[in-house]
């Protein structure tokens, strides 16, 4: 007997609209109702595996098993994104436009207008 467990997978031809509905709590929901961390589902009439947690965050930043570029659809880029945004970018790209951001948001001098937009939101 193997110690192996199935993925969940979600019922349906097409769970976008579940998606759109649920917004940011969709994945989080699933996995609640699944009692698991990871769920196959599909999206825009494609295979998507989901997950949630601390593990799931490890992985899906590790650059050797994902890649951002020319993944996204091309109506998301266009958007959502914008063309050459650090979700479309990988390697160094990436890294350079991630610290640029990153900088924008939480440096010292940015964190109390950035608290105070948190806090009144």
């Amino acid at each position: 007997m193997s110690n192996i467990q199935q993925i969940p997978q979600e019922d349906g031809i097409d769970n976008s609209l579940n998606l759109l509905r649920e917004g940011y709590m969709y994945i989080s929901n699933r996995c609640h109702s699944f009692n698991s961390i990871v769920f196959q589902t599909r999206l825009l009439g494609k295979k998507a595996i989901c997950m949630t947690g601390k593990d799931a965050v490890t992985i899906f930043y590790d650059t050797k098993k994902f890649k951002r570029k020319d993944v996204a659809p091309n109506r998301a880029i266009q958007t959502l994104f914008g063309k050459h945004s650090v979700q479309t970018l990988d390697g160094p790209d990436h890294q350079h436009r991630k610290k640029m951001l990153l900088l924008e948001t939480i440096a010292p001098h940015k964190l109390k207008d950035l608290t105070q937009i948190v806090t009144s939101e």
